[in-house]
């Protein structure tokens, strides 16, 4: 028996994605086999694709999937019994400072608007919103500082949420300003977010006072 192939309809969505993850519920009796084809731009090109794992395609937003049955046994075929498409694309944006320590009066937070004003020594409280899984952000500093990001959902979340701490060195030139690159992984997959500058280091938290002894 010549293999059989079956289409989906096409799924379209508003914004292109470049990963998917297909989930199927199947019966495969011996001699029996299923495989899986996806396509992102209306089933001109398809990718075979494994199901239950994430999987890099090309950037679209017209979905088809093929499912090719296959058999070496006229009595028995093989059964799809569910099919889900998942698609998403890493992105990081929306980089907020939610709390400075010591700030400065008049300086509203939470705040977009960069660079804020911060004395050296002080910490600074950001988050930063991701979408497509992200796994991991770490924020890389111009002094060389490097900080890991905590998220505040699961990592199994499309869209989460994600908080640092960062302390101007309390050494830090005054006036001068800092910049953030912050980076999202998922897999060996990456996308970053830069804002140059992202601090104004202006004053310090710690004040010299001129003692004097007195008779």
């Amino acid at each position: 028996m010549a293999p059989k192939e079956y289409w989906s309809k096409i799924f379209s969505t508003a914004v292109e994605y470049e990963e998917v993850k297909l989930t199927v519920m199947e019966d495969i009796p011996a001699n029996t086999s299923i495989t899986y084809w996806l396509s992102s731009n209306g089933g001109l090109n398809f990718t075979a694709i494994n199901p239950g794992s994430w999987v890099t395609i090309t950037p679209g937003k017209n979905f088809v999937v093929k499912a090719i049955l296959d058999t070496t046994d006229n009595e028995v075929t093989p059964r799809i019994l569910y099919v889900k498409l998942e698609a998403s694309t890493l992105m990081i944006r929306d980089l907020i400072v939610t709390a400075i320590a010591k700030n400065k009066i008049g300086q509203i937070l939470p705040t977009s608007n960069f660079p804020v004003e911060v004395k050296a020594g002080a910490d600074v409280i950001f988050e930063v919103t991701t979408e497509g899984f992200a796994e991991s952000v770490v924020a890389e500093f111009t002094t060389g500082a490097n900080v890991t990001l905590t998220p505040r959902n699961p990592i199994t979340d499309n869209i989460n949420t994600w908080w640092g701490s960062y302390i101007v060195p309390i050494d830090a030139v005054e006036p001068s300003s800092i910049g953030i690159t912050l980076t999202a992984h998922k897999g060996v997959k990456q996308k970053h977010l830069n804002v140059n500058p992202f601090i104004y280091v202006r004053g310090s938290v710690y004040e010299v006072l001129d003692l004097r002894i007195t008779k």
